[in-house]
């Protein structure tokens, strides 16, 4: 975990060699605030397994409340977690397909990041839960 490194290691396509890869070249919208090498929430230690369970029984209609401060930690990470999918689809894209990766995932971002601004129920995290998983992406 740190803040923007300045560069990320990467395995090259074909020969897994490992290769540095400047911070500079992603799309501003997908740099998140905080870098992790696995983003994952088993690996990245920005949620518990006792929050994600605590978040997952509330959906479950369990009587498990969520306070707006664990809301805000969950929508953080899920803000996180689809910058950092995005980033690593969009770099290892090919080509020109780069450019429409980043065009159709821009404003997917930008929305989750919006939502996380605001985010301060159990409700709030399961809408943006929802629209990573539109995208393709599942954050937990």
């Amino acid at each position: 975990m740190s803040a923007d490194p300045g560069f990320l290691v990467v395995r090259e396509a074909g020969t897994g060699r490992p290769v540095k890869v400047s911070t500079k070249i992603f799309p501003e919208a997908f740099k998140p605030e905080v870098w992790y090498g696995n983003v994952y929430w088993r690996y990245s230690g920005m949620v518990s397994e006792d929050e994600i369970r605590a978040y997952l029984d509330n959906r479950l209609g369990k009587s498990v409340q969520i306070t707006p401060a664990l809301a805000a930690k969950l929508a953080l990470y899920v803000e996180t977690f689809a910058k950092h999918m995005a980033m690593e689809a969009w770099l290892f894209s090919p080509g020109k397909e780069k450019e429409g990766y980043e065009k159709e995932m821009t404003p997917f971002i930008q929305k989750i990041t919006e939502m996380r601004k605001v985010a301060k129920s159990a409700d709030d995290v399961s809408n943006m839960v929802s629209e990573c998983m539109d995208a393709g992406l599942d954050p937990l």
